[in-house]
């Protein structure tokens, strides 16, 4: 019990300049006997387990300070963030052994990128517009430990690997297109025909293409000023 109210109280420390509110990091469910410890926004849960498959997190390290909001729309200040792309969820670090997964956020803001929950899925958001968005989610595939078969040591241990897909929505006619790798062809199919010479000219003059990600965000970010 003692355990738990520290770590309740380490969490409570990391979130600071509180915007609209009071915290609401109540603990609502703190049993010893168990594993992890329930609250009202989420759960502590081991950084890394021995004998588990390394996570694969958005950034490296933890030192990441985050402005988060959640679901009843309060914003804080939290330190230590970052995102599991395993099961997708926003968590912060309390120490070398424990992390807090948040359960009610809707979106965060970190390193000034912005990221934002719907339902299993986080997506970054790299164009939000009039005319059309751009977001990236993150999917993860298991790849099992390979063995070598006449001494029985394992080559290369069970890995997970993140494989990027982004969503291309059109704002007017709703249309979306879920793509493994971005393409001009697919890009110019959701711009208007009345801008779609004066963009690929934009595109020409600017020495961007169609197939990186960022030059893709400066060129639909263009098409949105239009």
């Amino acid at each position: 019990m003692k355990k738990i109210q520290i770590l309740a109280m380490i969490l409570l420390f990391m979130i600071n300049n509180l915007v609209y509110s009071q915290s609401s990091f109540r603990v609502v469910d703190s049993s010893p006997k168990s594993s992890f410890s329930k609250t009202s926004s989420g759960f502590y849960r081991m950084s890394e387990a021995k004998g588990k498959i390394k996570r694969v997190y958005y950034y490296e390290k933890f030192n990441n300070k985050a402005i988060i909001l959640n679901v009843n729309k309060k914003k804080y200040k939290i330190n230590n963030f970052n995102i599991d792309l395993i099961d997708n969820s926003f968590v912060s670090k309390i120490n070398n052994d424990s992390l807090f997964v948040f359960s009610n956020l809707e979106k965060a803001y970190i390193n000034n990128k912005e990221f934002i929950k719907k339902g299993n899925s986080i997506y970054e958001v790299l164009v939000e517009g009039k005319k059309v968005d751009l977001k990236v989610s993150f999917i993860s595939f298991k790849r099992e430990e390979i063995i070598d078969k006449l001494n029985g040591k394992v080559i290369k241990p069970a890995h997970y690997r993140i494989k990027k897909e982004y969503v291309l929505v059109d704002k007017i006619s709703d249309k979306v297109s879920n793509l493994n790798k971005i393409k001009k062809k697919t890009i110019l199919s959701f711009i208007d025909k009345k801008n779609k010479k004066m963009l690929i000219s934009y595109a020409k003059k600017k020495k961007l293409s169609y197939r990186k990600e960022k030059d893709v965000e400066q060129i639909l970010k263009y098409y949105n000023s239009l």
